[in-house]
């Protein structure tokens, strides 16, 4: 069988960079502009700190993660639809072979590794403003937002993810 071309990937890819940074841009513009509204005359340090409040809003974050799942959903799906091989087997789609028992302790596996792994940077004395600005959210979140959040960041942002870079991404540069 004749070998995928590469490009497609490539055009794709900066696509869907440039339509998350776009989209992320948008919905932080919105949060400032509703939060902005009514309050004329703000100081640079004003400013900062609303951008700050938004940016680590609940709201902000389910919307930027759903959106970008959506992003990347559509791109897989849109990529595979340009192929002449079916959907599913151009993505890979369909049962796996490893039985349950193997899933179920990759995913002990990879839950105490990554417990491992961020003791490090703890123990290390580093610090990151990034999860530290998302347990902030966590914290001051409804538990209704706390449901969105881990299906958004959870189950949608991963899910789309793979399903671009693993199933539309890799078949195509691995062929």
């Amino acid at each position: 069988p004749p070998r995928p071309r590469v490009w497609p990937v490539f055009v794709g890819y900066v696509v869907v960079f440039a339509a998350q940074i776009a989209v992320g841009a948008i919905v932080v513009g919105i949060g400032m502009i509703s939060r902005l509204a009514g309050r004329p005359g703000l100081d640079r340090g004003g400013y900062q700190r609303i951008l700050e409040e938004v940016t680590t809003a609940p709201a902000t974050m389910i919307v930027a993660l759903g959106l970008s799942a959506v992003i990347l959903f559509a791109a897989a799906l849109g990529g595979a639809g340009l192929s002449p091989e079916p959907t599913r087997a151009r993505l890979r789609i369909g049962p796996g072979r490893w039985p349950v028992w193997r899933i179920a302790l990759g995913v002990v596996a990879f839950y105490g590794l990554s417990e491992f792994l961020s003791a490090i940077p703890s123990l290390a004395g580093w610090h990151s403003n990034s999860i530290e600005a998302f347990v902030r959210t966590v914290s001051r979140s409804s538990p209704a937002a706390i449901a969105l959040l881990v299906v958004v960041a959870g189950l949608a942002a991963p899910i789309a993810e793979e399903l671009f870079f693993r199933g539309y991404v890799q078949t195509r540069l691995g062929a």
